[in-house]
């Protein structure tokens, strides 16, 4: 699979391909995550796509290490305040559209820093096959895969 990938980064209609690999990728991270830190906060979330799909077009200006911010703030707040609730899924998808509407207003108007309020993980021990290959071989971005919006960052690099 690792050679078929490679093989295909590098023919030249692969910038779509690679964009929207990186969008799948970090999408199925934030989910994760969010999974995670619902389950570690006893949050009752069934499926954290639907939550994500309650964010609309907003959630998608944000790079995944924000995102990574916005989920990590949100289930805390949220499972602070509701405690014993049927379902956080609401709540939670409410919690992070208003944070994200404040940080991008502050980004908007230059009082946050583009590299502030970013959650990139220290240490990816367990990191997906698919994942590494992409980093290593497909596009190597570093630390730019968790802090660039992938169209924001093909959009100025690549012809999509």
């Amino acid at each position: 699979m690792r050679a078929a990938l490679v093989e295909r980064a590098t023919e030249p209609t692969s910038h779509r391909i690679k964009l929207q690999l990186w969008a799948h990728l970090a999408e199925g991270e934030a989910e994760s995550y969010m999974a995670h830190l619902s389950l570690k906060r006893g949050l009752k979330i069934a499926d954290p796509s639907s939550v994500i799909a309650r964010l609309g077009d907003e959630w998608s200006q944000h790079c995944l290490a924000r995102k990574r911010y916005l989920i990590w703030a949100a289930t805390k707040d949220v499972a602070a305040s509701q405690v014993g609730a049927e379902n956080h899924e609401l709540d939670l998808a409410d919690e992070i559209r208003l944070r994200g509407e404040w940080l991008a207003s502050r980004l908007g108007s230059g009082r946050v820093n583009k590299s502030e309020y970013c959650f990139i993980p220290e240490s990816l021990l367990r990191t997906p096959t698919l994942l590494k290959t992409m980093q290593e071989h497909i596009l190597p971005l570093g630390e730019k895969y968790w802090t660039e919006v992938p169209a924001d960052y093909f959009a100025r690099n690549f012809s999509v």
